[in-house]
């Protein structure tokens, strides 16, 4: 990204000051740069490199805090002292800041999440960054203080690759390690079976062997199997390079900086599945666990007795899918990509932190019978006039009408049910409107149209019951039958309602319950009946 001397995007704090100050003056940011893409769209597992003017002493934990918010006056302010508000702490982001061994003017700053794509984020250093002579970066030569904060926005999902996960994270996997696993979380090609290389902190490389999980007529996976080539170090924590793979659409996975470090094993526990885990209404007791069978997916609860990663296999036919768990004592993995009204075989597996079996169930159920393929494209929670504009747009992925009568749309303990002779054609989409819904949209107040030509789908009353909170509610879409179709993570605080703003659907690639697979509409606006405008 080309800069002037002055850094886009640093807000009250003037232009930087490029030439090397007496000692005695504070310190001053001199760069800062995203190490995997530009500051403008920074990569959704975003690691920075900031240089100083002076030599820093060790950071604290606030002394420079990432938020996801825009950027404002307000928010550095906040931040000034290191200690933030309540009500900022929901919007603020893990941040991993460590000094750079070699050079003592330069930070490196690594997020410790996986941020979904396309929302605004804020750097902001706070007084506690100082130079090793106690002056704050946010020390003027007045004994003021200038705020320093730097805007960010996230890559948009459609440029974004898939994001590898590991499911030992900081775990002691003892020294005899023998297996690891990454997960995406898209379908990623393996092109090459040491595209894993771990990379340690006393400067040692271990080659991999890398093989897909799943097997799928696409030769595809979500899960990864990572063999070290030879035995992980007690004392050295691990961090990995990964080449040759790839998405769908060709574009180059991102690993998330997370590091691995290698500890004694503890001793003495025994890891198993346990038994007589109460399942909720809806789920079925299987070996270990409990679990919900739709027509297609499997969502699979568990527990252990001490921590542990398991690791589901469902086996139908020639293919099979997994799904694989972070450390922990309880577990929840969902699978889909599955036959409908099939029988599929299971098998649940219980792995030390070692990378050791230690336990396993298996059996056989059937998948439901198939449910229509009709989603929830599109929310607009907060029209710019009157809650009347709300809108929840349904695609179909049938070939095929369906008919959506007596189908129902819930959220919050709230339900609309749609009425007779609701239907959405093969392919097309529908938008399901409150009774007093305008199709005309509200010119004044910039609320669109609805596309000429699209079904309109009215139901009595407000939308969802009660109407859709401004703040924010989770949605879920249900057949006839009560089989939950759809669903809208609307609770996420980056889905968080914007005004005139509706949120589309923009990686189908991504679990519809994944915030990350979910973004606002650009330009500020809405496309009821229409393709959706991705940013």
């Amino acid at each position: 990204m080309s800069k002037s001397p002055c850094l886009l995007g640093f807000a009250l704090a003037g232009c930087l000051n490029l030439q090397p100050p007496a000692l005695s003056v504070p310190p001053q940011v001199t760069g800062l740069r995203a190490t995997a893409g530009s500051l403008d769209a920074v990569p959704r597992v975003p690691e920075f490199l900031v240089s100083f003017d002076h030599a820093m002493a060790s950071p604290e934990p606030s002394s420079v805090m990432l938020f996801r918010e825009p950027l404002s006056p307000a928010l550095v302010t906040d931040v000034r002292d290191g200690v933030v508000t309540l009500g900022r702490l929901a919007s603020r982001v893990a941040l991993r800041v460590q000094p750079d061994v070699a050079n003592p003017s330069r930070w490196w700053l690594r997020v410790a999440e996986v941020l979904p794509p396309s929302i605004s984020l804020s750097l902001v250093f706070s007084d506690r960054a100082r130079s090793i002579e106690g002056r704050s970066l946010t020390e003027d030569g007045d004994g003021g203080v200038r705020a320093t904060g730097v805007a960010l926005q996230v890559r948009d999902a459609s440029s974004g690759g898939p994001i590898l996960t590991p499911a030992l994270l900081d775990a002691p996997v003892g020294a005899d390690a023998a297996l690891l696993w990454l997960r995406c979380d898209r379908p990623v090609r393996v092109l090459r079976t040491d595209g894993v290389t771990l990379l340690g902190d006393d400067n040692s490389t271990i080659a991999t062997r890398v093989e897909a999980d799943e097997r799928t007529p696409e030769g595809v996976t979500r899960v990864l199997r990572v063999l070290p080539l030879r035995a992980l170090r007690v004392g050295v924590t691990y961090s990995w390079r990964v080449e040759g793979l790839i998405s769908r659409r060709a574009i180059a996975a991102e690993p998330v900086p997370w590091r691995l470090t290698v500890t004694s094993p503890p001793t003495g526990e025994v890891v198993r599945l346990l038994d007589g885990v109460v399942c909720a209404t809806g789920e079925q007791a299987m070996g270990g666990g409990c679990v919900e069978a739709g027509d297609r997916a499997l969502v699979v609860r568990a527990a252990t007795s001490a921590v542990a990663v398991t690791r589901l296999a469902v086996t139908s036919g020639e293919g099979r899918r997994v799904a694989v768990t972070v450390r922990g004592t309880t577990h929840r993995l969902a699978i889909g990509g599955l036959p409908a009204a099939s029988e599929v075989q299971w098998r649940l597996e219980a792995w030390d932190v070692g990378g050791r079996l230690r336990d396993v169930r298996e059996g056989t159920l059937r998948t439901g019978d198939a449910a229509p393929r009709v989603r929830i494209a599109e929310v607009l929670a907060r029209p710019h006039s009157t809650s009347a504009q709300e809108f929840i747009e349904v695609v179909n992925e049938e070939d095929v009408s369906v008919d959506l009568a007596g189908w129902v749309i819930e959220s919050g303990g709230s339900r609309s049910v749609l009425p007779a002779g609701a239907a959405v054609a093969g392919q097309g989409r529908a938008v399901v409107v409150g009774a007093a819904f305008d199709p005309r949209g509200v010119v004044r107040a910039s609320d669109s149209a609805v596309q000429a030509g699209a079904r309109v789908i009215v139901v009595r009353g407000s939308l969802a019951g009660r109407g859709l909170r401004d703040t924010g509610a989770e949605l879920s879409l249900a057949d006839a039958a009560g089989v939950v179709v759809s669903r809208y993570p609307g609770t996420a605080p980056e889905l968080s309602p914007q005004e005139g703003v509706s949120v589309v659907r923009a990686d189908p690639e991504l679990d519809e319950e994944d915030p990350a697979a979910w973004v606002r509409s650009r330009d500020g606006a809405s496309s009821p009946g229409g393709p959706n405008a991705l940013r």
